[in-house]
């Protein structure tokens, strides 16, 4: 209970006293972070440390680009007012790298395969947003709910993340507490084919590549394609492979 003596809602110097449900102090989820692979989805669990009487729960992930009226409060509750465009209040808030969006179908399946009216050829969309909202009866101590990753055929590196939170009226949880949890997309698709992130780290010995033997430009699509045409490569057993030639499109 917090007291206000000066809120004059009734008259001048008029009191009034606020009270505050606590209760969301005992939930946590189930565990510290999540590792889910591109196209599969996750279960994540959310504990309460009491159960005999009802209490509500509601959680969300935290999308970079979440609705405008969420990054408002956020940027107000933590005064994160940056001029970078590039920017957003999540961003500045999670360090999130992951993109969340639905779509409905007609169907159970809500991740989103589209972006502005096209195909999301680009693998911009990487997971379905949970907005998520549920009742402990009394005697339950779980709740869950689940998050869907997208597949896509782009190879992303470093792995992307996201992190869920408990996301209940009048309270904004802790990014440092047990009231949200980080989620890492791993890109399965790194299992021997990242010569290519070997090459940009310098991890990986090219010798003469003859870097840009062939090169094209397509402004129409901001896409520029350039060739090694004496660089070796990896073959599935991770033999090395002399002259082989790689096309790298930025």
């Amino acid at each position: 209970v917090v007291g206000a003596p000066n809120r004059e809602m009734l008259g001048i110097n008029s009191g009034s006293a606020h009270v505050f449900d606590i209760q969301f102090l005992d939930l946590k989820f189930a565990k510290d972070f999540y590792l889910v692979e591109e196209g599969n989805t996750i279960e994540v669990e959310i504990k309460r440390s009491k159960f005999k009487g009802r209490q509500l729960v509601a959680a969300r992930t935290m999308d970079r680009n979440a609705e405008d009226f969420f990054q408002t409060y956020i940027d107000e509750l933590f005064t994160l007012k940056s001029d970078r465009y590039d920017k957003t209040s999540v961003d500045m808030l999670t360090y999130n790298s992951a993109y969340g969006r639905a779509q409905y179908y007609g169907s159970d399946e809500r991740r989103s395969r589209w972006i502005k009216g096209e195909f999301d050829i680009q693998g911009i969309n990487d997971y379905e947003f949970i907005d998520y909202k549920s009742e402990f009866k009394p005697g339950l101590q779980h709740k869950s709910t689940w998050l869907a990753v997208n597949d896509d055929s782009i190879s992303e590196k470093p792995y992307e993340n996201t992190t869920i939170q408990i996301n209940l009226k009048g309270m904004f949880a802790s990014q440092l507490g047990r009231l949200k949890v980080d989620v890492h997309i791993n890109d399965k698709k790194f299992q021997g084919d990242d010569d290519y992130f070997h090459v940009l780290e310098g991890d990986f010995s090219q010798g003469s590549s003859r870097m840009g033997s062939a090169l094209d430009i397509d402004r129409s699509v901001e896409i520029v394609v350039v060739a090694y045409d004496e660089a070796s490569g990896i073959d599935a057993h991770g033999n090395i492979l002399k002259n082989l030639g790689i096309v790298k499109i930025f």
